[in-house]
């Protein structure tokens, strides 16, 4: 029997916990025949793959036997100069066929897939470079099963890839030279069905198809006659520029240059021409062109004047181990943000890495592309992503056939459904499970599953291929046909306690389209999983949509009318989400500017502006802004709008997208921007990227966000620059501003999940460890009197009087990144912290208008680490809107986790940086700016938290305060400490600090509220905290309690995510049932409703305490002797579904990618319409930093500060039972 075939992906992925963290972190050892394997209980994250030595961080790393003697890798990793994916197959050359694999003709390209489906191979990559656009003819050569097809061109390098009889490989150079033989005389033979001859003789057969010969003259005078199959002449004047047309059996003879003419010429219908071929090609069983051989010998090729050597592209490359047996095929992918490509260099040293002895690179940039069969997949598909965004159509190719392939069962694949989480399930609910039976050789065998089961019914149960989840915990899914067993791991999560959709509103353009959009679930923690649409029950289509399934777990909307709008309500296990719909999209002009400059304003930040009317597209109803950036190194803006701003040109139905046109003046190219309301005091900022470099009319897009309230209006468009090195004047004229609309849909409120992280207000001082969070405070130093640095210093003495081990301040402290602005900062920290140590974490406004180097000389390192009795605290630098643009404190967090993770001393880990991975506003506005790096941070996060120790992270920037738990890791947001909020109250829009409890001494697989405790610090006007409730009640009553305080004068409302801490004499806050004997009343901690048990007439106080002030409210109650029953819990009282709350009317400053996140206000303006004020204005701005800029770093100066290594650690988490288990544009809204 075949030995069984192993799928091992060696990803590190997250094991979630429900109830309690299971202490093992997975190697995913999923499996299609035999037992899985077990992964250990660490969080070790060095992960197996080519690091190219040492210089790379591998961040994802799979490896598995796909077919006998076939393995697939992929791996993707991060390094000074970017990312890169990288797919590679390594073939045992003894145990499969190699292929040479062309559309049938030598003239003509196709897919890699059509030309695997052809060839019936099962794995390829694509071949040789080839004449791209025109006859499509590969440049080097070629041979199948040992008969030549192409020989290189006159111009290209002899070097090949070639597979001998003996299945050994080899790289060498392939002459396939030979004689044309006629009159007597014997002449040279350059070659064969070549795409570009040079004087002498080449031959045609009919591999090459019907492009025309000339092509391959290149322009020069040439001469062919054709022969039959016997040899003989048959025309004497072949058309050359006319389409080729070679039968069967039959050749062309086509001479370039005077001699080799002037001797073709002499040959006459049925004289005898005899042609010879060189025999190099009779011992070859494939040989494929390609161009530079990036290895020889165990040595990488290196660096030459060449831009295809040193630039970053796609790579396709093919190398033999140093015998010969062992083939690796490779696929790098460039040229998105995901992969950058490689330099050859860099494919060489990868090559040799992956154990390849030689290697030779082949064809890339679009044309890279490799496929391959899945277990029991009927057909291959392609394992890459093309730059192009699809499979280019390339000459050839370089096949694997698997010689295992028998139709005899071998093993099982146990499918789980496409997409993110799979492998999870909520109890009660159900995942599918698909088998591929296959043979050793991967392809599909027709069997049936005898028997399926579970290795813990507690866990979960499978029926038939479904998984129901039973209770958390981590269990196998085993299937059974005759003597072959295959498992996988599943994971059951904790309790669903709320659903999530994907999407906000769908849009569906016509009658027939389609939306998708996905539900996922999450328990308590954080830990997620998407939702089986055969669980959802779903209401609302109304028979204007249909709902079916889509792909990985996703849901399908198809329009089946012209027009209409509604509402989805999506309910799973009594936990809802609504999903808004619209059918139908139009187009109407906003204006024409025919209303000229005179009907708008104009301002600008750190510039001057003005506006006058100039000639438009097609008339004179143009209007030029043209502004002064010259003036400044901070953002400046420059803003054209409209006289009134909460009204400006109407917008009808639901906007989807604002269209302008400008035209520039071909050298400067200033980010735009446009703003719209909605009437209700709410503007919404939305960023585009810089206008082109031309003097043409171009037209730029706007993505109107989803969700936000209509009706809008249309009233402001503008330009910023971010760019400290970028000085300038320019005029820019704007024309025809037109939106595109679908039918008017309200939109479901944003869910608002409250989450269980966020402490009451009732202690931290139990907690061994206190640490003080405080950001956004944005002062200048030309200002030092001005109410940010009141509002800072206020801050700072609530903190002080708290007497925590430390303070972070995590980012904008100072609005802009002078001398004097870092002087103040340091004055204020020093005096009003005394000494009590503080480190200074730099934000994207300690570069404004300086590079990151001025603030590291005022405080230091930009990234940090230090150990505080236990706990690793890392300090990262998130200035530029990106943590990789300093690839050393990558580096330095990926080594400081792992060693956290190895060292006994340590129990935790706090990382803090400015930027959040993940804006908590729909906007999105104020995050990591690179996506793919935050997927990354957040994955090495919850992969430490897997190992069994705990994590937080703590950030800034969004000017809203926020606290979620995703995969057993808490981030909490801090919000601003000085400048206005950036939302609105009930999305954490108000002025306060965090001061976050810390216990060491916290089991790892405890939940991690045990080991950290946020507790949320507004700044509270003195003596405005009350409670409204009424004055009066009754036993069995009962009501809901508020609270509210006034803040600057503001009033705010006391709700989450703010800590509180209710309570009073005879006052129980919790359920019902946990009351002790002579409670009076009892406050449901999460609706704060009170009900009031049986007594005797008389009072009973509630008390209130929010951030050290207390308000108090008695009621008057009125006895009774009947007994309730106890309920359980107050009624009425809510589960903990997300809250409904309206869309926040306020965004965080954008995160710092121009195209995205600058916000273009000053900070603290208080015009009415808070827009940028002119540049002799001493406000500071809430300007985004420019993009780039270097990052910024954390403080420990002046004695005062915590240690950045060597402190004494204290107790690591306790009684840590390791169980080893299965696998598992931006937009800115604001308020005025």
């Amino acid at each position: 029997m075949t030995p069984p075939m192993t799928r091992t992906p060696l990803h590190l992925g997250t094991l979630q916990r429900a109830g309690k963290l299971f202490l093992a972190l997975m190697l995913t050892l999923g499996i299609c025949l035999g037992t899985a394997g077990i992964g250990a209980g660490q969080a070790a994250a060095e992960l197996p793959g080519p690091t190219d030595g040492g210089r790379a961080i591998i961040t994802e790393s799979t490896t598995e036997e796909v077919a006998a003697g076939i393995t697939q890798s992929h791996y993707e990793r991060i390094d000074p100069e970017g990312r890169n994916r990288i797919d590679v197959l390594e073939v045992d050359l003894s145990r499969n066929t190699p292929n040479y694999l062309d559309t049938g003709k030598v003239a003509g390209v196709g897919t890699v897939s059509s030309m695997v489906e052809a060839e019936d191979a099962d794995f390829a990559v694509n071949g040789d470079f080839f004449d791209i656009n025109n006859s499509g003819a590969p440049l080097g050569n070629g041979v199948d099963a040992g008969q030549a097809r192409t020989s290189a061109n006159s111009e290209y390098a002899p070097k090949s890839v070639m597979i001998d009889n003996d299945r050994l490989g080899t790289i060498a150079d392939l002459i396939l030279d030979g004689t044309v033989s006629f009159g007597g005389d014997d002449h040279e033979l350059l070659g064969l069905n070549v795409q570009k001859m040079a004087d002498g003789m080449v031959v045609y057969d009919e591999n090459w198809g019907t492009f025309p010969l000339g092509r391959s003259l290149d322009g020069a005078e040439g001469f062919a006659v054709a022969l039959g199959p016997n040899g003989e002449v048959t025309r004497t004047e072949v058309d050359l520029a006319g389409e080729a047309a070679i039968g069967a059996g039959e050749r062309v003879v086509m001479a370039r240059g005077t001699e080799a003419i002037e001797a073709l010429q002499t040959l006459a219908v049925g004289d005898r021409v005899d042609i010879e071929i060189g025999a190099s090609a009779e011992d070859l069983q494939v040989a494929v062109g390609g161009h530079y051989q990036v290895a020889q010998d165990g040595r990488p090729i290196e660096e030459a004047e060449d831009p295809l050597i040193t630039t970053m592209h796609p790579r396709t490359a093919v190398g033999f181990s140093a015998d010969g047996s062992t083939m690796y095929l490779v696929a790098v992918e460039g040229r998105t943000d995901a992969s950058r490509g490689m330099t050859l260099p860099e494919l060489g040293r990868l090559m040799i890495e992956l154990g390849a002895e030689n290697a030779m690179n082949l064809d890339g940039g679009g044309s890279t592309t490799m496929v391959g069969r899945d277990p029991g997949d009927e057909d291959p598909g392609v394992i890459n992503d093309p730059s192009d965004g699809q499979e280019r159509e390339v000459a050839n190719g370089l096949g694997i056939t698997s010689d295992a392939s028998d139709g005899e069962l071998a093993g099982i694949d146990l499918e789980l459904p496409a997409g993110e989480r799979t492998d999870a399930v909520f109890p009660g609910l159900h995942r599918t499970i698909t088998p591929q039976p296959h043979d050793a050789g991967g392809r599909p065998v027709e069997a049936g599953i005898d028997a399926w089961g579970s290795s813990d019914d507690g866990v979960l149960k499978v029926s038939d291929g479904t998984v129901t989840g039973v209770a958390p915990g981590a269990a196998e899914v085993s299937a059974t046909s005759g003597d072959v067993e295959a498992t996988t791991g599943m994971r059951v999560l904790g309790e669903l306690v709320r659903v999530e959709a994907s999407a906000q509103t769908l849009q569906m353009p016509k009658k027939g389209d389609t939306a998708e959009f996905t539900l996922t679930g999450y328990d308590a923690e954080g830990y997620a999983a998407p939702i089986d649409p055969a669980d959802i029950e779903i209401e609302g289509a109304d028979g204007m949509i249909d709902i079916v399934p889509g792909e990985k777990e996703a849901l399908a909307a198809k329009a089946l009318v012209d027009e209409g709008a509604g509402r989805l309500k999506l309910t799973v296990q009594g936990h809802t989400a609504e999903v808004a719909f619209a059918v139908g999209q139009d187009t109407e002009l906003v204006t024409t500017f025919e209303e000229g400059a005179a009907a708008y304003d104009t301002d600008g930040a750190r510039s001057t502006v003005s506006a006058e009317d100039a000639p438009g597209r097609e008339d004179d109803s143009g209007v030029a802004l043209t502004m002064d950036f010259s003036q400044d190194t901070a953002t400046r803006t420059s803003n054209l709008w409209t006289k009134d701003p909460m009204g400006g040109f109407e917008l009808p139905g639901q906007p989807l997208t604002l269209t302008a046109w400008v035209k520039g003046d071909g050298e400067n190219q200033p980010m735009i921007y446009a703003e719209v309301n909605n009437g209700a005091e709410e503007m919404g900022t939305i960023y585009g990227s810089r206008i082109e470099k031309t003097t043409e009319w171009q037209q730029v897009t706007f993505e109107v966000p989803a969700g936000y309230a209509t009706p809008q209006a249309w009233y402001k468009i503008g330009f910023y620059e971010t760019d400290a090195s970028l000085k300038y004047k320019t005029t820019v004229v704007f024309d025809d501003i037109e939106v595109t609309y679908s039918p008017p849909v309200e939109a479901p409120a944003e869910a608002r999940w409250k989450d269980s992280a966020v402490a009451d207000g009732c202690s931290t001082g139990e907690r061994p460890q206190r640490i003080a969070v405080m950001s956004d405070a944005q002062f200048v130093g030309r200002e030092p009197d001005s109410p940010l640095v009141e509002g800072a210093r206020r801050t700072l003495r609530e903190i002080a009087a708290e007497s925590p081990d430390g303070v972070y301040i995590v980012g904008d402290l100072v609005d802009e990144g002078r001398d004097e602005d870092f002087e103040l900062a340091r004055r204020v920290l020093d005096e009003e912290l005394g000494d009590i140590p503080w480190t200074y974490v730099p934000g994207n406004h300690e570069v404004m208008g300086e590079p990151i180097e001025n603030f590291r000389e005022h405080f230091g390192d930009s990234h940090t680490h230090t150990d505080l009795d236990g706990t690793r605290i890392i300090t990262l630098d998130s200035s530029s809107g990106r943590i990789g643009d300093d690839f050393e404190q990558v580096r330095m967090l990926r080594e400081q986790l792992d060693a956290a993770a190895e060292d006994p001393e340590v129990s935790g880990v706090l990382v803090m940086f400015h930027h959040p991975t993940e804006d908590f506003l729909p906007t999105k506005a104020s995050q990591l700016s690179d996506r793919h790096e935050a997927a990354m941070l957040e994955q090495w996060f919850a992969d430490f938290r897997a190992g069994g120790k705990h994590i937080g992270v703590i950030n800034g920037h969004v000017g809203a305060f926020h606290t979620r738990q995703t995969e057993g890791v808490i981030h909490h947001t801090n919000g601003n400490s000085g400048k206005n909020p950036h939302s609105t109250p009930d999305w954490g829009g108000w002025l306060g600090w965090t001061m976050l409890g810390i216990d060491p001494s916290a089991p790892g697989e405890a939940p991690a509220t045990d080991w950290l405790q946020v507790q949320t610090r507004p700044y509270i006007d003195a003596d405005t905290l009350a409670i409204t409730a009424p004055d009066t009640a009754s036993v069995g009553d009962t009501l809901d309690l508020s609270a509210a305080f006034t803040q600057d004068g503001e009033k705010m409302p006391v709700s989450w995510p703010m800590s509180m801490c209710w309570g009073g004499a005879g006052v129980h806050v919790g359920a019902i049932d946990d009351a002790p004997e002579g409670t009076k009343a009892v406050i449901d901690p999460t609706t704060h409703a009170i009900t009031f048990l049986p007594q005797e007439s008389g009072e009973v106080t509630v008390e209130l305490t929010v951030n050290g002030h207390t308000a108090t409210h008695t009621f008057t109650v009125a006895g009774s002797t009947p007994t309730p029953e106890p309920t359980g819990t107050p009624e009425p009282s809510e589960t903990p579904e997300p809250s409904e709350t309206p869309a926040p009317s306020e965004t965080p400053e954008p995160s710092d990618t121009p195209s995205q996140d600058p916000t273009p206000e000053p900070s603290e303006d208080p015009a009415p319409s808070e827009d940028p004020v002119p540049s002799e204005d001493p406000a500071p701005s809430e300007d985004p930093v420019p993009t780039g800029a270097p990052a910024p770093g954390a403080d420990r100066g002046g004695g005062r500060t915590l240690p950045s290594t060597g402190s004494t650690p204290g107790l690591a988490g306790a009684g840590m039972a390791a169980m080893a288990l299965l696998t598992l544009g931006g937009v800115c809204i604001r308020r005025r």
